[in-house]
């Protein structure tokens, strides 16, 4: 029994003295030599699984792999430039949409790769639509002219009437890429031409065919009476818009707006100063 205690604490003082020589020389002390290598590498190779944190599906973020680990993306914005936002909505989109693009995908190279974007964004609702049934009514107002994309130009489709022109933005059949249907038509009544502050000629007949996001809403270019001080910097306009235009709406949207349109100005119509004090 007296030799087992004695080799007991012999054992004892080893261990013990070994710790203590370890923990004196604390400036050469190292985690690796205090710990087995394979105990080490288990505690790491833990630490990194998916069952130790917080996984990205969880915390909500998206994540890239990169040469250093894993980094959170960080989904970039843009300014958009003024001259890029009027140019978008010189080709009949409404200011809200040419500034969601370029703060989506940037200013450069605008329009063509902004304009593809614009089309993509709303593809699937467009085509949606088409399958709807269109009501029957062509909400004909005199006076007016909208706004919109331009899916078929005024002199590539002569009418003799505005019915006429009401009927063949009805009977429009949306094409690639956009698939935009008709909802909008502006038509010129008038044996001289319609005046408008675009540059080119405006013909008698000229039926537009234009589509504009949400038809209910429609925007407004120009209506009924133009101010003084518009004719005095356009001195061949005329006192009175010379368009008359209208709005073809699915059956859903006529039910939903209770055939009540909401006239909103366009970016253009601020752009112009267009109406009387007494009309604005």
């Amino acid at each position: 029994r007296d030799e087992s205690e004695r080799k007991e604490e012999e054992e004892r003082e080893r261990v013990y003295g070994d710790f203590e020589m370890i923990s004196s020389k604390r400036s050469s002390f190292s985690f690796l030599n205090f710990f087995p290598k394979a105990l080490f590498l288990f505690l790491f190779s833990l630490a990194l699984s998916e069952s130790f944190f917080t996984s990205d599906a969880q915390l909500g973020i998206s994540v890239m792999s990169s040469n250093s680990g894993v980094t959170p993306v960080i989904e970039k914005t843009y300014e958009p430039d003024e001259k890029n936002v009027n140019g978008l909505i010189q080709a009949g989109f409404p200011k809200e949409k040419a500034e969601k693009v370029l703060r989506a995908i940037g200013n450069e190279n605008c329009c063509g790769p902004q304009i593809k974007w614009l089309f993509a964004h709303d593809l699937e609702r467009n085509k949606a639509r088409n399958e709807l049934k269109k009501h029957e009514s062509c909400f004909t107002s005199e006076h007016t002219d909208y706004d919109g994309y331009a899916n078929v130009w005024g002199n590539q489709n002569k009418q003799p009437d505005a019915g006429r022109c009401c009927q063949s933005c009805k009977d429009y059949v949306p094409k690639a890429p956009n698939y935009y249907p008709c909802n909008v038509w502006v038509y010129c009544p008038k044996e001289q031409g319609c005046f408008a502050p675009a540059a080119g000629e405006f013909k008698y007949q000229d039926c537009w065919l234009k589509y504009q996001h949400d038809p209910i809403h429609v925007h407004v270019n120009m209506k009924g009476e133009y101010s003084a001080e518009y004719r005095i910097s356009h001195p061949t306009a005329p006192e009175m818009v010379d368009w008359t235009a209208g709005v073809v709406l699915t059956e859903e949207e006529f039910h939903r707006s209770e055939g009540d349109l909401n006239h909103t100005w366009s970016a253009r119509s601020h752009w112009r100063k267009l109406l009387a004090d007494n009309n604005r």
